[in-house]
């Protein structure tokens, strides 16, 4: 059965197995499930499964607003989940142990690098 989403606020429930790998929104989702479990290099625990499942669905209704947002048809009400649903992934990466912030460099280690690569 060929289930292809409309937009970012379809209402047809619809489960991972009915996104069919041709389409764009299929192939989005089974490759970024894919890119989270060999990040994870292991096989996930059932609550992480199920994190993973939701992260790529919240992944997927991110992407079909980016079109939006590059065709300059993106609303407030557009703007305002499409940020509820960014943070909400960033979230799920950090709670899968995937999303860790690099920290910063310090002061002296950055003008370090810039006196290095001006003498390059």
């Amino acid at each position: 059965m060929k289930v292809r989403i409309k937009g970012a606020h379809s209402r047809r429930a619809i489960s991972s197995g009915d996104l069919d790998r041709r389409t764009y929104e299929g192939k989005l989702f089974h490759r970024f499930r894919r890119d989270l479990l060999d990040h994870l290099g292991r096989k996930p625990t059932a609550t992480e499964a199920a994190l993973i499942e939701r992260t790529c669905w919240v992944h997927l209704r991110c992407s079909l607003l980016d079109a939006k947002l590059a065709s300059g048809e993106l609303t407030q009400i557009d703007s305002a989940q499409y940020l509820a649903w960014a943070n909400t992934e960033r979230r799920s990466l950090v709670a899968l142990g995937l999303g860790k912030a690099v920290p910063a460099p310090s002061l002296a280690a950055f003008m370090a690098e810039i006196s290095r690569d001006d003498a390059a």
